[in-house]
Order: C-alpha cells, then structure tokens, then sequence
C-alpha cells in the first residue's frame, strides 16, 4: 500500500499515512494550542519577533478584559468557559496547517470536499492563523465555517488522529460569536483605513 492510500475493512475505512505523520490520538486538550505555539515560533525567526509581541500583547488585553468584566461589571467567567474558548484559534488554525503539510491528510480533505454537494463557491483549502497578517485570524476562521462539513467527517476518521482539533458543539457556538465581532471589527476598521488614505490625499 502506498501513503495516502484508502483501503475499506469491513464498514470501517483506514488510511495509511505519510511516514512522520502523527497518528495517536491524544486526549491532551492542550496538544493543539502547543503545536501552534511550536509553529509561531517558527514564524518568529523569520519576523523579527512580531508575533511573540502580538501574543504578549493580545494576551495582556485578554487579562486586562477578563479583570475588567470581574471588577467592574460584577462577571465572573466560567474557567471552563474560558478554556475551551482558548483551545479554539489553536484548533481551527492547527488543523489548516496540519492538512496543508501533509499531502496524505490533503488528498483525503479534497476527496471530501469533492463529494460533499453542499460546498457552494470555489474555495479549495482551509486558511490557517499567520500572527503578523491583518484579518488572519477573521479568514482562518471563516474558511473553517465553510468547511465544517468536511472538517467534521475528517476530524471524525480515527485513524488520522485528528480528533485533537476537532471543536466541540460548544465551541463551534463561542466561535460564531467570535466570527461575529471579527466581521464588526473589520468593517469598521475598513471604514477608519479608507478614512486614513483620504487624508492622505487631501
């Protein structure tokens, strides 16, 4: 059998990986957050740090909000709530970049995104989180929602160990919220940059 390869056994369905693909199936709910922390440091090499100082940044604000909402407010947050919240980003963003490594985890993602009738549009892979690109993580997301079809039978395959990014119903609802206020943040930051360039030309 080549990698890649489908065989049928029985009513079950096995797909033999490239050699060096992860095949376990870990329970850790933090393996994906730390795969993607792997892989921004990466990025980092190549960017001067910009993407250790947007985390810091952005994990600051998040502190800076939750002890807002306590505070001030009188919400307290679900410490349950709050990381299944965190393991989404590292999720969604985990496994675009895990099919887009893996040729074997590739060919299967568009075996089913060929068979499944229900994919309106011409879009062919999912987009993962680059930290120093603007709206990244509003484009991950998006293309996640597009193909959550597929996603979920691929996630769903045992032997592809992919179960570690797949979203519970829970967070595929807190992840609707989140779509929602990247769209509103966008459109208005669409709004303050054609504001900018209209200044300048003045």
């Amino acid at each position: 059998m080549r990698p890649g390869q489908t065989v049928n056994i029985g009513d079950e369905e096995e797909v033999v990986l490239d050699p060096g693909d992860d095949t376990s199936d870990d329970s850790d709910d933090d393996v994906a957050a730390n795969e993607e922390a792997d892989a921004s440091i990466e990025e980092v090499e190549d960017d001067e740090g910009q993407a250790v100082h947007n985390d810091r940044v952005a994990k600051t604000i998040r502190e800076k909000a939750i002890e807002y909402m306590e505070t001030d407010k009188g919400i307290v947050l679900d410490p349950r709530e709050v990381k299944m919240a965190l393991q989404i980003f590292p999720r969604v963003s985990g496994l675009a970049r895990r099919v887009h490594d893996s040729s074997t985890l590739k060919e299967k993602f568009d075996k089913l995104v060929s068979d499944t009738d229900s994919l309106k549009g011409n879009r062919q892979a999912l987009i993962h989180r680059v930290p120093t690109r603007w709206n990244s993580d509003l484009d991950c997301l998006l293309s996640h929602f597009y193909f959550k079809e597929v996603i979920e039978q691929l996630t769903a395959i045992q032997s592809l160990g992919l179960k570690k990014y797949s979203l519970s119903s829970e967070q595929w609802k807190m992840a609707e919220d989140v779509r929602e206020i990247l769209l509103v943040s966008k459109f208005f930051n669409s709004i303050l940059y054609s504001d900018y360039i209209i200044l300048l030309a003045l």
